[in-house]
């Protein structure tokens, strides 16, 4: 099994005034990142007639999200990719998986750089990962059934998951304050549109 979970996102704002070298460095890393991790595992699981890859999605795999056009793009395309190579590889005894894991705790949601004028919309963020968070132990859990039950793709965040664990995480007072996931938020001037 092959695991390509290359993730960054870039600064929080209309993409007018992305800095040209952030939205570069995310789509080095989660489109390049996912393109040469499976230009490594394929060959392999290729020339021995089985093997599971499994590509991370992200927010944006199914549509757009407005200030986060970098990130949201590059999952989308990170889809595609997963769709496109599991017809490839079909009939191989090769086995190609697309998972969005939803909210994971982790830097790329505890750092996140905003563009001046757009940090005020980060405020809620805190909340949002309060409610459907999880560690990066709890969302890796599903890859074993994900690659066992040989299924195409798993979504954490269904509208039943939402609900379930929402209620689950607000019951454990992870809304509170002094439970919320420390959230640190850069400012940036917005880059020169010239």
């Amino acid at each position: 099994m092959w695991v390509n979970n290359a993730g960054t996102s870039g600064v929080f704002g209309p993409t007018a005034s992305t800095p040209i070298d952030d939205f570069t460095r995310v789509v080095h890393t989660n489109i390049l990142g996912t393109f040469h991790g499976s230009r490594v595992a394929l060959p392999v699981f290729l020339g021995q007639g089985h093997g599971d890859l499994v590509n991370l999605y992200g927010q944006g795999d199914r549509g757009p999200v407005a200030m986060q056009n970098a990130y949201a793009s590059s999952k989308r395309w990170v889809r595609q990719f997963t769709e496109t190579l599991r017809l490839e590889t079909k009939g191989t005894g090769v086995r190609v998986h697309g998972m969005n894991p939803g909210l994971v705790e982790t830097d790329l949601l505890g750092r996140v750089t905003s563009q001046a004028g757009y940090q005020e919309r980060l405020t809620g963020l805190q909340v949002v990962v309060g409610l459907w968070g999880q560690t990066p132990r709890a969302a890796a859990r599903p890859i074993v059934d994900l690659v066992t039950a040989d299924a195409a793709e798993f979504r954490f965040l269904t509208g039943r998951r939402m609900v379930t664990h929402g209620l689950r995480n607000v019951l454990a007072g992870r809304l509170r304050r002094r439970n919320r996931m420390p959230m640190d938020i850069t400012v940036q001037e917005a880059a020169d549109p010239h």
